[in-house]
């Protein structure tokens, strides 16, 4: 995981805050994950979803040019 992410959350350039659910399995799967990585759960997910966000805008603009509603 990048250190920068985690120096974006401790300086505040991460403001808005995100909420979901997972079922039982999963969100053990995902503590199982924190606890092997040494992180927090919030940190994981947001580790995960910016990669994800940087893989579609990487991979396939368009799709992201769609949820921004661009053309």
């Amino acid at each position: 995981m990048e250190k920068s992410q985690f120096s974006d959350v401790k300086r505040g350039g991460m403001t808005h805050k995100v909420t979901f659910r997972l079922d039982a399995k999963h969100h053990q799967e995902l503590e199982s994950c924190a606890d092997t990585f040494h992180a927090s759960v919030a940190f994981l997910v947001r580790h995960l979803v910016v990669r994800f966000l940087e893989d579609q805008r990487r991979n396939n603009p368009t799709s992201v040019a769609r949820l921004r509603g661009m053309p």
